[in-house]
């Protein structure tokens, strides 16, 4: 029969014995009544202490198995969330991004595949205005390739992005319109209404153009320009025959010199009108 080894207050790992709580059946094995460093109280074969089977109460087989099974406890932040929308766009084919991305080729590299590398490279985003930004718009996502931007700054940097010279100078129409601290679509909406970029970045015009939707230009009659709203006052038409002729397909000039009836008294008014500006 082995030698009786008492385990009384001796640690293993841990549980600490408190005493001997009895054997088991058949009466050859001793069981012996253990704390944990947890606080559970727990009864342990003295066979299983000295060959270090238990060690604890199972609080660390818990732990352990949580610790394997959590990967890196950030999948609710925006950094995660962003990781993943750069994937989709990439290579998820259904996403509504994929054409402008993975469609043209655009990828992740194979480093950035996992989450904790893409966040040590980049770190936390400054602040809630920031999004990632490629620095080449034709580049992969990789860190030599992105930096964190602010919104406005990546509209910046676009394939749409519209560049314009204007005395000599190149640069983007973001540009231009920060310069003379302008809207930049107050500048493209002069622009579709025919005036120069000269003008068209100016604080002020010089005459006020009254809003008719896509109609609304610079229209030249016999060497005379002005918008639409104006040649309607001169030829003396309503602006609903003007605005119905247009939608129905008409040319403007012929909308505008052609009387709602075609009587030989509006003929002869709409000649003199024209002889004017002749």
């Amino acid at each position: 029969m082995p030698k009786f080894i008492d385990l009384t207050e001796k640690r293993f790992g841990r549980l600490v014995v408190l005493s001997l709580y009895g054997r088991t059946t058949g009466r050859k094995r001793l069981v012996w009544l253990c704390q944990c460093d947890c606080g559970n109280i727990s009864k342990v074969h003295g066979s299983n202490l000295q060959s270090g089977i238990s060690s604890s109460c199972g609080c660390y087989k818990r732990e352990r198995d949580s610790e394997a099974n959590r990967t890196h406890g950030m999948s609710k932040t925006i950094e995660y969330t962003i990781w993943r929308s750069m994937h989709s766009r990439c290579y998820n084919k259904n996403s509504s991004s994929h054409k402008n991305y993975g469609g043209r080729g655009i990828t992740v590299c194979p480093s950035w595949h996992n989450f904790l590398t893409f966040f040590q490279d980049m770190g936390k985003r400054p602040s809630q205005h920031h999004t990632i930004e490629r620095i080449d718009n034709n580049g992969i996502y990789s860190p030599e390739n992105c930096q964190w931007l602010l919104r406005s700054q990546q509209n910046n940097n676009t394939r749409r992005t519209i560049y314009i010279s204007h005395n000599g100078v190149t640069q983007k129409l973001f540009d231009w319109a920060r310069e003379h601290e302008i809207n930049p679509a107050r500048i493209r909406q002069r622009l579709r209404y025919g005036y120069s970029f000269a003008d068209s970045i100016k604080p002020k015009l010089p005459q006020r153009i009254k809003k008719y939707g896509k109609h609304n230009r610079l229209i030249t009659i016999n060497g005379e320009t002005k918008c639409l709203s104006q040649w309607i006052k001169c030829f003396g038409i309503s602006r609903a025959t003007v605005k119905t002729r247009l939608k129905l397909g008409w040319n403007v000039i012929t909308a505008l010199t052609t009387p709602p009836r075609q009587t030989a008294s509006h003929k002869h008014a709409v000649r003199i009108v024209l002889d004017n500006y002749s």
